[in-house]
């Protein structure tokens, strides 16, 4: 993009700045604190929000001299919205943690309360290979990425997820019991990162954590995945520090705010 200052129209750069110093409060601003704020006169601010007003990107609070975001710039910013793609956003970044890893990097969704892997960056150096595809759905309960996504449900729905589908045991690491599963998913909130020892495969470890959308819920996850001979405990605090990094670059590349 050329930003060359010949190319900048002042009146559309002092309204874009306009606007951008509204999207800071809840409340709006009336047109004196915006005036001192952006150091303009009054009469040009004053102009300013009525042309934006006129286009419904500005209004006036109710009862109040204030002015803030007007609803058409939720209608721009839903296009947008509509048209990102997850798996095409994380792909540079899922690219980049598999490269800094030398790690197999998942990307996931939960669809129907399972997971569903939407996209996968094998690890060129390991001889062993995970049994996963894009595409191949697995169970919440015993797995990182799953346990990143039932973290965000309430007791009630928690419940009734394992009354629904139970707690299949596939290794002696499996977690069956409702309680500890509950325990580990508040640490998992807390945390904001999982580590799945083996409890859907043997001798397989695993660290998640989710990925935030535009409306702070969770939109998806991300893993690295390996054989324990690779995925050491000793290696965990880089690799946690490198998905959750990665997940966060993810999330505010999806808009999301913390």
């Amino acid at each position: 993009m050329d930003t060359n200052s010949k190319n900048i129209i002042k009146v559309v750069e002092k309204a874009v700045d306009l606007l951008e110093m509204l999207s800071k409060s809840k409340t709006g601003y009336s047109v004196s604190e915006l005036s001192s704020f952006m150091k303009l006169p009054k009469t040009t601010v004053f102009r300013l929000l009525t042309t934006l007003r006129e286009k419904q990107y500005v209004e006036k609070v109710p009862d109040s001299e204030n002015y803030q975001l007007g609803v058409k710039l939720l209608m721009l910013g839903t296009v947008i919205l509509d048209r990102m793609d997850l798996r095409t956003i994380a792909r540079p970044f899922i690219e980049e943690l598999a490269r800094a890893t030398n790690e197999v990097v998942h990307l996931a969704i939960l669809d129907d309360e399972e997971v569903v892997y939407l996209d996968k960056v094998e690890s060129l150096d390991h001889p062993i290979r995970i049994y996963s595809q894009v595409g191949r759905r697995v169970p919440a309960h015993c797995t990182g990425l799953g346990k990143v996504f039932l973290s965000e449900f309430s007791d009630a729905s928690i419940d009734d997820y394992i009354s629904r589908r139970g707690l299949k045991k596939f290794t002696a690491n499996t977690i069956t019991d409702p309680k500890e599963l509950k325990r580990r998913l508040a640490e998992i909130k807390e945390k904001k990162y999982c580590i799945d020892e083996a409890e859907h495969e043997e001798n397989i470890r695993c660290v998640a954590a989710p990925i935030w959308g535009n409306d702070g819920k969770i939109a998806g996850a991300i893993s690295i995945s390996g054989p324990t001979i690779y995925v050491t405990k000793d290696r965990l605090p880089d690799i946690i520090a490198n998905v959750t990094e990665t997940a966060g670059k993810i999330s505010r590349a999806l808009g999301f705010r913390a």
